[in-house]
């Protein structure tokens, strides 16, 4: 071995150190480039409109929140995946009481 810990990941993947440090690396700028393009957006808009701090405001609240769902994207795929919609209470009935009427089990 080369003295690069290996770990597995959620599909049983190996993975190395370095993998993981390039997806915090990548985190991070993302993160980054949100909080920069939302103040430095929303400081321009202030400029030429007069509003400030509002929209500086208003557009740092946008760009952290635009990076923190890239970042989520990213590292959590599944959570924004285009999935079925999940079964209500309705459609699965859960107890006897919640069974339509000539249903037996």
């Amino acid at each position: 071995m080369n003295g690069i810990k290996r770990t597995d990941d959620d599909q049983g993947r190996r993975r190395t150190v370095g993998e993981y440090f390039s997806t915090a690396f990548s985190a991070a700028g993302t993160l980054a480039v949100g909080f920069v393009i939302g103040l430095y957006g929303g400081q321009w808009l202030d400029r030429r409109l007069g509003t400030y701090p509002w929209l500086t405001l208003i557009g740092l609240a946008l760009g952290v929140t635009a990076g923190f769902r890239t970042v989520l994207r990213e590292l959590v795929p599944d959570l924004f995946s285009k999935r079925d919609k999940p079964v209500s209470k309705r459609d699965k009935p859960v107890s006897k009481r919640d069974k339509p009427d000539g249903e037996d089990s």
